[in-house]
């Protein structure tokens, strides 16, 4: 186990985007995010499900034709597939987390020793599908 403390970073510039690697596995990748205040972040995607946890800022996502408004505290989930982009109205610093493909021997590699991982019988994306799952943590 690990902890890391996210307030230690202070990855901010005044042109650029930091983006500082915490964990990488077979599974997942998470990023620590830090966008100064500026006018948008081109066009991107994932090719699997992600989320975005706000840790502080605020932010403007597009995802096709939807918008939202996003700030500190809250968690974005993003449709798998679809592109998005954003504007940071405010620096803000972001955490990331991107699922990657799912692989037999990759997850059976995080399983506790002795339990077996049947990804045959698990539906990746669930709980991911739906563009709608935007919510205020309290």
């Amino acid at each position: 186990m690990e902890a890391i403390d996210l307030n230690r970073f202070q990855d901010f510039t005044e042109q650029d985007i930091a983006r500082r690697v915490l964990a990488d596995d077979p599974v997942r990748r998470i990023v620590l995010v830090s966008i100064p205040a500026r006018p948008g972040l081109p066009e991107h995607g994932t090719p699997g499900p992600a989320s975005v946890y706000v840790i502080s800022g605020r932010l403007l996502f597009y995802e096709g034709n939807e918008q939202v408004d996003v700030g500190a505290g809250m968690l974005l989930c993003l449709t798998p597939g679809r592109t998005h982009k954003l504007e940071a109205k405010e620096d803000s610093k972001l955490l990331v987390t991107i699922m990657k493909a799912p692989d037999a021997a990759a997850w059976n590699s995080l399983a506790p020793a002795g339990r077996d991982v049947d990804l045959q019988q698990a539906d990746p994306l669930a709980g991911y599908a739906n563009a709608d799952c935007i919510e205020q943590l309290g």
